[in-house]
């Protein structure tokens, strides 16, 4: 799949609880050309997305209608796959160490700026692997 330009289209997993975050940020990344997988309140669908699919990118809440997304985090670092987790920063209070030198980005936050972090990181990964 590609975009207007011709490059490959990205897609992002969005694991969000609060529907209307997600919309704004749907909106925002679809604008920047992603596709969007989901989006998913709840971890349970996101595993079940990831053992069939791979996103370029999944942004995380780190609170969800069923869990915590550490397990994804995991499941999503073992499979090579970038995240950022857009949370509330009193959620991460207990935060695993493993996941410390993630990138996190509090809520609420700019559509734009969110969408800014998703494209670098996408694009800094894609040179990475090309390596």
């Amino acid at each position: 799949m590609s975009n207007g330009a011709g490059l490959p289209t990205r897609c992002v997993l969005l694991l969000q609880n609060d529907p209307d975050e997600t919309r704004i940020i749907m909106a925002a990344l679809q604008q920047s050309g992603f596709d969007v997988a989901g989006p998913f309140g709840g971890v349970t669908p996101v595993h079940e997305y990831i053992a069939a699919d791979q996103p370029d990118l999944a942004i995380l809440d780190t609170a969800t209608t069923d869990g915590v997304a550490f397990q994804v985090a995991g499941e999503l670092k073992d499979r090579g796959i970038p995240f950022l987790f857009y949370s509330r920063w009193d959620e991460l209070d207990g935060v695993p160490s493993e996941f410390r030198d993630a990138s996190f980005i509090e809520k609420p936050t700019s559509p734009t700026l969110l969408t800014k972090v998703v494209t670098g990181i996408v694009e800094r990964w894609a040179i990475q692997k090309k390596r």
